[in-house]
């Protein structure tokens, strides 16, 4: 997760990356409630 790692870096926040397709229905609407699109 190279990519992960360096966003961390250059945003100084904690970053996690998924695919939206491997978010389980029953937790992936809240999930997407809070996403934050670079």
């Amino acid at each position: 997760m190279d990519v992960e790692f360096y966003l961390e870096d250059i945003l100084g926040k904690d970053v996690d990356l998924v695919m939206k397709s491997a978010l389980k229905p029953h937790i992936g609407e809240n999930i997407l409630r809070e996403v934050n699109y670079l």
